[in-house]
């Protein structure tokens, strides 16, 4: 299966900051990294990634082990690490239903071409047999 238009790492997380003030004096200290959050890019691709991993694995609520297998297409010659994108994999994988807990979504990666215009993941998954 290919899914397409995956957002970089940079476009699904955000990050708050924290403005500190002196207590005494009200007067701005220093900013602070607050909380990280899902933007809404992020939320859409959860989203459309768990709509297709719905309609078209055969799992639902699956206990055991999944194998992730993933061949990356990037659009250009930027650096990027495949890790950064297992982790949505995932929670798409369990937002949709396909497992139960996406801590049994094992990862792998399998190698990457530049592909000019294409974002995206060829996944192969099927179930790992002991």
């Amino acid at each position: 299966m290919f899914l397409k238009d995956v957002p970089s790492v940079n476009h699904i997380h955000g990050r708050s900051w924290l403005n500190i003030t002196c207590p005494r004096c009200k007067e701005f200290v220093k900013k602070v990294p607050g909380f990280t959050f899902t933007t809404t890019e992020g939320k859409n691709f959860l989203k459309y990634a768990a709509l297709i991993f719905k309609t078209s694995l055969p799992w639902r609520d699956f206990e055991g082990q999944l194998i992730v297998e993933a061949f990356a297409h990037w659009p250009d010659r930027r650096a990027r690490d495949m890790n950064n994108y297992a982790k949505f994999i995932a929670d798409a994988l369990q937002l949709g239903g396909v497992v139960k807990n996406d801590k049994t979504v094992l990862w792998r990666e399998m190698d990457y071409k530049l592909d000019p215009g294409v974002q995206g993941f060829t996944l192969t998954i099927y179930e790992k047999v002991a």
